[in-house]
């Protein structure tokens, strides 16, 4: 993502509706069954909301230097 031109945008927007807690983003690899995503995550499948916002500060991306970014969180337990 921090290397796509947002020069001509306005904002950036990001929703995400997902599982975790305290703080972390619980991620199920794309293609998998309903059945798989009854099991019990590893922890390779957590994502820190800090690592995700820090991803789109302007030292690693310049396209959003100085940009509102919003982010919408619902995340479960």
């Amino acid at each position: 993502m921090a290397k796509q031109d947002f020069s001509r945008d306005y904002c950036f927007i990001c929703v995400i509706l997902a599982y975790g807690k305290d703080g972390v983003i619980t991620c199920i690899p794309e293609g998998e069954n309903d059945k798989t995503c009854l099991r019990v995550p590893s922890e390779a499948t957590h994502l820190p909301i800090a690592e995700l916002q820090n991803c789109l500060k302007g030292d690693k991306c310049q396209g959003l230097l100085a940009k509102p970014k919003i982010f919408m969180l619902q995340v479960s337990a």
